[in-house]
């Protein structure tokens, strides 16, 4: 509404839906390097499976203690 002040409502949604498609979508974002990839819904399941797969064996290594409680 800044930008397009002087102009009529018409036009102020015409360029409000403009810039929806082009700032709002995942694919906008997918361009820019905002996200790693778009998973489609039908391959979500698989998606998860394998990542909990990959968490189930990762372990995490404590580091050893430097000093000694006195």
């Amino acid at each position: 509404m800044i930008m397009y002040g002087n102009e009529d409502k018409e036009t102020v949604k015409e360029k409000a839906s403009e810039y929806e498609k082009l700032q709002v979508s995942a694919e906008s974002a997918a361009k820019r390097g905002y996200v790693d990839s778009i998973i489609e819904p039908e391959a979500l399941r698989q998606h998860l499976i394998m990542a909990f797969e990959m968490l189930f064996t990762k372990s995490e290594a404590m580091p050893v203690k430097k000093h000694g409680s006195l």
